[in-house]
């Protein structure tokens, strides 16, 4: 965690030194990016998302910790390659093709987040819920916003919405920042 939050400083430090031009900016993204996906290969088998489900369930019995850490640490590598590469959102959303990598990639991490909490190993009620929730609402607006400039919008990118949504009605009576978050995207027209 320490390496990620050190990655995300490092970032947003040399972005308020002075005003960067947008490419300056996409190659100090790239470079965050970069290192985030090196960090996420030198993760320890138990914690890597790929191994085999028969592994999974053998050590998950043996150390019953592993699933939920596995998902909440996968929920957390997700936002933050989500949050390094929506700095380049602006650009993008006024229409510029420049920068489909750091779209790509913002975009499928934040389906990620969501498909993580819906579908991974760990129970979403059973993680710190008010910091998911957090997570799951500032995947929800990329989506939401990304939906909002397309003529035809993916119905992957619906889907993760609509989920993400049933993941906060989940949550909303005993979490504030749930609630506050629908309310927000119902103003946004997506929830």
């Amino acid at each position: 965690m320490a390496r990620i939050a050190t990655i995300y400083y490092q970032l947003h430090s040399k972005l308020r030194l002075r005003r960067w031009s947008p490419s300056e900016v996409a190659n100090f993204v790239i470079q965050a990016d970069d290192q985030l996906a090196t960090l996420i290969e030198q993760l320890p088998p138990h914690l890597q998302n790929d191994m085999g489900y028969v592994h999974h369930r053998n050590m998950e019995r043996e150390w019953p910790w592993i699933a939920t850490q596995r998902t909440s640490l996968i929920i957390v590598l997700l936002y933050y390659r989500l949050a390094i590469n929506r700095v380049l959102q602006v650009y993008w959303l006024e229409g510029s093709t420049n920068y489909a990598r750091a779209r790509s990639i913002c975009l499928s991490s934040a389906i990620g987040v969501v498909d993580s909490a819906v579908s991974g190993d760990a129970n979403f009620t059973r993680l710190r819920s008010w910091d998911f929730a957090m997570v799951i609402y500032s995947a929800m607006v990329t989506l939401a916003l990304e939906v909002q400039r397309s003529e035809e919008p993916d119905s992957q990118i619906l889907d993760a919405i609509i989920q993400g949504e049933g993941l906060l009605k989940q949550v909303q009576t005993q979490n504030k920042l749930a609630n506050e978050a629908l309310i927000m995207l119902r103003e946004l027209k997506f929830a």
